[in-house]
């Protein structure tokens, strides 16, 4: 079995996929010019028990630009200690420059480094995305520099995990359960379903008043068949099956208390209502001011938005400013970087600030951009304490993006995005899934039902279910193997021998369970390579051992 450090501290994974795209060196300048400083969007970094942040912003000017990248541990529970190294890498993942730190406690302050950036002589820049690595180690207190801590290790870039195929795995389980452990029986048919699946993506249903904990293997259902139905899809792909969203899928997930499955529901009843009246794209930014600890006068907070619909990159910026030292606004500019054509875009605004007590303001207006053009908001007023004025402040913009050539419909289009009143930032709806999966790797061995033995004689507890759906080459070994019934494999005394070493499964499972790769070098993909003839691999991990090994410099990957 993994270490007992290994089993607590999973690899960390970014809740959206980000990364700082400066394909376009003018981005950089112009969010920087006159040294403002700027900050990107937080991106939570977590393991299944840790929250981290990380902050990415861009600074300074012309020729000479600086990107800072900070690192902050936002739930201190204990008195840790943590060794650290933040890198910055090229498109291709391979790092230009690390920052080493031991012995970090994270009590206070984050760490962190301003990077230097010559866009005169880093041909890299230009070619693609700038990309960020952490790699953090818990450690024991009396042995810093012990090998022996468990290692979480992540790049924030785009496609950081394979959540597509992880969801489309997941959908063939449901279709065809193998080993399904759970019969429900509603008003016309069956549904076969995993208990470990409902246990993590639906922890509060109640089946005949029985939980999850002790419910018997057939019961019954009074939710109506349709929705029962869409329920299960989602709680297995993180998806809607449909288009249309019905009322009672609404009340059902309020009731099981499912805020990403509501989260996701309004933004799909949204996206229906505009669809079905004109070609609108809703889009909602939401940022918690005390959050991002801006303070200083003339300071910005940027984001960059890219649209769906008009695959166009809309850079929204923030700030604050004085009214000759008296009262202080909150200033909004709206951007499109890349119209390169003679269609006009209409964009419907409407911003929300908002406070713990309720409403503070709201302002709605419209523009039409054509080519190159900004648009500043009209200014909304802060009233607050002088130096604490943006305590407990909540800023919501709310976006619907269409075609301005018939800006009358500027009087019929009404945004259907709910306003977030908790300040928290709408994540892809596939996050929830991951998450909920390396939780359930997390928990395997309560909940486990098949044993793995690798080549060096340490013990892997799985669910079955997961291989099969994950793994394609394990159902055609379950079949060759010599086992009189695939009961036998659950015992601890007769487990599934693979031909394999721990080093290599530690990599593959949490992969199988939640998509993500982690960083490898070249030899265990090497590994992987090795054994895929016989093991049969998922392909999307067979890519990532092909890339590295074909990397000449042989650079970790």
């Amino acid at each position: 079995m993994p270490s007992e450090n290994n089993r607590q501290f999973k690899k960390l994974e970014s809740t959206t996929n980000f990364a700082w795209d400066i394909n376009n060196f003018a981005i950089l300048e112009m969010l920087t010019e006159r040294g403002h400083l700027v900050l990107s969007p937080l991106l939570n970094l977590y393991s299944v028990n840790e929250v981290w942040k990380l902050h990415i912003y861009p600074k300074g000017q012309s020729d000479a630009d600086y990107i800072g990248f900070y690192l902050f541990k936002t739930h201190i529970s204990d008195q840790a200690v943590y060794n650290c190294t933040l890198s910055i890498g090229r498109p291709d993942e391979t790092p230009v420059k690390s920052y080493k730190y031991t012995g970090v406690r994270f009590l206070d302050n984050g760490i962190g480094e301003e990077f230097f950036l010559c866009k005169k002589y880093n041909s890299w820049i230009s070619n693609g995305s700038v990309r960020f690595r952490c790699d953090i180690t818990k450690t024991d207190q009396k042995n810093l520099h012990s090998p022996n801590g468990s290692s979480l290790k992540s790049f924030v870039h785009f496609n950081l995990a394979d959540t597509a195929n992880l969801s489309l795995d997941l959908e063939e389980l449901l279709m065809v359960p193998f080993h399904s452990d759970l019969t429900v029986s509603m008003s016309r048919c069956e549904i076969y379903v995993h208990k470990y699946i409902l246990h993590v993506r639906c922890p509060n249903i109640r089946f005949q008043n029985h939980s999850l904990a002790f419910v018997p293997p057939n019961v019954e259902t009074e939710i109506n068949d349709e929705i029962f139905g869409l329920l299960m899809y989602y709680c297995y792909t993180g998806k809607l099956k449909d288009s249309f969203v019905p009322l009672e899928l609404f009340r059902l997930a309020e009731k099981l208390k499912l805020s990403s499955l509501i989260r996701c529901l309004h933004e799909q009843s949204s996206s229906h209502h505009a669809s079905s009246a004109a070609d609108v794209e809703n889009q909602v930014i939401s940022w918690d001011l005390d959050e991002l600890n801006f303070f200083e006068e003339g300071s910005r907070i940027a984001h960059i938005l890219r649209t769906a619909s008009y695959s166009k990159q809309l850079v929204i910026q923030v700030s604050f400013s004085n009214d000759c030292g008296k009262e202080k606004f909150i200033d909004i500019s709206f951007k499109f970087l890349n119209i390169t054509d003679c269609i006009p875009i209409l964009l419907i605004c409407k911003i929300s600030l908002t406070s713990q007590s309720g409403l503070e303001a709201f302002k709605e207006d419209h523009h039409v951009f054509r080519q190159v053009d900004q648009w500043n908001f009209p200014r909304i007023p802060c009233q607050k304490d002088e130096y604490m004025y943006i305590s407990g402040m909540g800023l919501t913009i709310e976006l619907s993006i269409c075609d301005g050539t018939h800006s009358r419909l500027v009087r019929n289009i009404k945004t259907k995005t709910k306003l977030l009143t908790d300040f928290q930032t709408v994540s892809d709806n596939l996050e929830s899934l991951r998450s909920c999966m390396a939780l359930l790797f997390q928990i395997t061995r309560s909940t486990s039902n098949l044993i793995l033995l690798s080549s060096d004689s340490k013990f892997f507890r799985v669910h079955d279910g997961i291989m099969w759906a994950r793994w394609p080459g394990l159902r055609t070994l379950i079949d060759k193997s010599s086992v009189s019934s695939e009961e036998d494999l659950y015992n601890v005394t007769n487990p599934l021998e693979l031909n394999l070493p721990s080093e290599v499964l530690d990599i593959l499972l949490p992969y199988l369970y939640t998509g993500f790769i982690p960083s490898f070098d070249r030899e265990k993909a090497e590994l992987f390579l090795k054994h895929n003839d016989y093991l049969q691999f998922p392909y999307h991990l067979m890519e990532k051992c092909e890339a590295l090994l074909s990397d000449d410099n042989g650079m970790q990957c």
